[in-house]
């Protein structure tokens, strides 16, 4: 019986670590076009849509440490129509953007 007890304590924490690598893997820089951006309870969102390497539409929040630079590069990019490149995990609705940065091309 705790052989049997064991065995599913190991199963489950090796799906739990898979799981954790896979949602890592999808962590990448993104290019990316602003489609919309607001306030919703005191934190500042943004809709990305991604046009390279792959193609999603995602909210994303900007980090409450850094969203006044953040929010800067993304109305820049909004007023100007150019791209930003972004970290960001797409297969997490309303994550916070790790880095962002204005594209010159």
């Amino acid at each position: 019986m705790k052989k049997v007890v064991m065995m599913a304590i190991v199963v489950c924490l090796l799906v739990t670590a898979i799981s954790a690598v896979e949602s890592q893997a999808a962590m990448a820089w993104y290019n990316c076009n602003v489609r919309q951006l607001g306030v919703d309870q005191g934190y500042y969102t943004v809709q990305l849509a991604a046009t390279a390497p792959s193609t999603f539409t995602q909210w994303y929040t900007l980090s409450p440490t850094t969203a006044n630079a953040q929010l800067a590069v993304i109305l820049t990019a909004a007023s100007t129509g150019q791209q930003v490149s972004a970290y960001v995990d797409p297969n997490n609705m309303y994550a916070y953007i790790y880095s962002i940065y204005l594209n010159n091309y």
